[in-house]
């Protein structure tokens, strides 16, 4: 039988603005241990459900990602379980998202960019089916897509470079999950 190490990240998981559940997603390991697949990944994995650990006993919830509104880590989640750190220009705008549900969340859109020229618009409208950060007070919400209704962007700013001698862009600076 093959088995896929995992390691358990806590995370609430919005079902809207105001419906949550608590539990623990399960993200392969990787070359040993030594690296693991983030939040963002497993998200983005072409599958329709997400398993989610629920309660003492080991209950497995399997969601619908659909339904799913964002996906914010839990105290304890480390930032290299959020997403991938590979970006080497980046891109971070204010912006506020309306979700399907009326409610909305202002913080700093964060993109990895595939051509400096490139828009909010051209990010969002790679996202389909995806799920995407957004940093609001200090801490990391993976937004679904198909849950967003609108997006408003409050100041278009230039691409943000790498601080000499960083190889990777780091989104939150420091900051960590709930």
């Amino acid at each position: 039988m093959y088995y896929v190490p995992k390691r358990r990240v806590p995370v609430v998981v919005w079902m809207d603005s105001r419906r949550m559940w608590r539990g623990h997603l399960f993200l392969d390991q990787r070359g040993g241990g030594q690296h693991c697949q983030t939040l963002l990944e497993k998200l983005n994995e072409n599958l329709p459900f997400i398993p989610l650990g629920v309660g003492e006993g080991g209950g497995i919830e399997l969601i619908h990602k659909p339904f799913v509104f964002r996906v914010t880590p839990g105290a304890g989640a480390e930032r290299t379980e959020m997403f991938p750190r590979e970006a080497r220009l980046s891109r971070q705008e204010g912006v506020e998202v309306v979700f399907r549900d009326g409610s909305t969340l202002m913080g700093t859109l964060w993109m990895a960019l595939t051509h400096e020229s490139q828009r909010v618009s051209d990010f969002l409208n790679d996202q389909v089916d995806r799920f995407f950060p957004l940093i609001a007070g200090g801490t990391a919400h993976l937004i679904n897509a198909q849950a967003v209704m609108r997006v408003r962007v409050m100041q278009p700013s230039p691409p943000v470079p790498l601080a000499p001698g960083s190889d990777t862009a780091d989104p939150l600076g420091g900051a960590v999950g709930t």
